[in-house]
């Protein structure tokens, strides 16, 4: 299904009505945006929409941009999927004609998307999709506003086997290109740390419900501790499962895991759990308390995962880019805008390096008493 969506209207037409051209005033700028809706990553996909229409709402209160203009969006549901993605893209691009696409989620589907930005010599923003060669490929339009894998794992890698001193693991993946990329790095970091010895990986694929034959394969390596790769809720059905089979290793998880859906469903199995993720509530920046405030009276209720911010921190850039370059449609200019970012996102200043890699970290977090909360050094 094809979305369009009008920030201030909640305008959605499925159907053939989502490919009538585009019909927006003079004094509207608008984006293309590519999120998985349904199907696969639904659910991230879903909190990045949701950031992103909090950070519109701040912009066009504000002012807007290009001196009053208001900043919209046609939304594209593209599943995960490759070819929805493709399609999407070429829907917005030939038919919308935007000069701006914004996506997409799952990283399979950012690496289709990226030839076809490129082709069409499109400016293409990533909020969220953490393959590191995203930004490896040499694509002069792309910015990515997330982190990558390997941001992770320089960090977790390092707090599993410097802070928590675990001796041996295991990786228990999701196998797509997010999985298998986690796995590898990991794998090479932990080899280039010394310890932890990886003592099993198993991959599990995305429709998979039953864990009990990866699980007990990797209890029987008897590893000290596990990392998991997995969206919610898969995440939330491995943990629940561990916890039927009493396999009770220390628990390591991927940015998912920070998620308030998953604490939901894993009640107290989840305790003591550990992720990795860049944002939390506690961060105290300026921009990071009007983000809370501002969702809260949106949806009232606060934010409770990173991946609404990582669209709120897109839109937030994104806007900067056009007022410094004062045009929404003259790539060249918004690209050199991008370049000299310098803008307030949740977590602090986001800056891009020669490869339009953000300059975002990442922290640990625990679960304790139903909430993650940041590890004290």
């Amino acid at each position: 299904m094809q979305w369009l969506r009008r920030i201030g209207f909640g305008l959605a037409l499925a159907g053939v009505l989502a490919y009538a051209m585009p019909a927006w005033s003079a004094d509207e700028v608008v984006f293309g945006f590519i999120q998985p809706l349904t199907g696969q990553g639904a659910q991230v996909g879903q909190n990045v929409v949701k950031g992103a229409d909090v950070a519109l709402d701040e912009v066009n209160k504000s002012g807007g941009v290009l001196g009053g203009k208001t900043l919209k969006y046609i939304l594209e549901d593209d599943q995960c999927t490759p070819p929805q993605t493709v399609s999407a893209a070429k829907k917005l691009i030939n038919q919308d004609q935007v000069k701006i696409v914004v996506g997409a989620m799952c990283s399979s589907s950012t690496f289709a998307l990226m030839p076809v930005t490129q082709e069409a010599k499109v400016l293409q923003i990533v909020p969220l999709s953490y393959h590191p060669d995203i930004t490896e490929k040499g694509h002069p339009s792309l910015f990515r506003t997330c982190i990558t894998s390997t941001t992770n794992a320089v960090s977790f890698t390092d707090f599993i086997a410097r802070k928590m001193n675990v001796q041996t693991i295991a990786l228990f993946v999701v196998n797509d290109d997010f999985g298998r990329g986690e796995a590898e790095i990991f794998a090479k970091k932990f080899q280039q740390l010394g310890h932890p010895k990886i003592v099993a990986t198993e991959f599990f694929r995305f429709e998979d419900r039953d864990f009990s034959t990866y699980l007990t394969t990797i209890r029987a390596a008897k590893p000290e501790a596990i990392y998991i790769v997995a969206r919610v809720p898969q995440n939330a059905m491995i943990i629940n499962q561990m916890a039927e089979l009493n396999f009770k290793p220390k628990i390591f998880g991927s940015g998912n895991f920070a998620d308030q859906q998953f604490i939901d469903l894993v009640k107290k199995n989840g305790e003591g759990i550990y992720a990795i993720t860049t944002w939390s509530k506690y961060i105290d920046t300026p921009t990071n308390r009007l983000y809370i405030a501002d969702y809260k009276a949106k949806f009232n209720e606060e934010p409770g995962t990173d991946y609404a911010q990582a669209g709120y921190n897109a839109i937030k850039v994104l806007a900067d880019a056009i007022n410094r370059a004062g045009t929404a449609t003259d790539v060249p200019k918004l690209v050199e805008a991008l370049r000299k970012s310098k803008v307030s996102i949740t977590t602090g200043t986001l800056t891009f390096d020669a490869k339009g890699q953000g300059s975002v970290g990442v922290f640990p977090m625990r679960l304790e008493s139903g909430e993650f909360k940041p590890v004290k050094s």
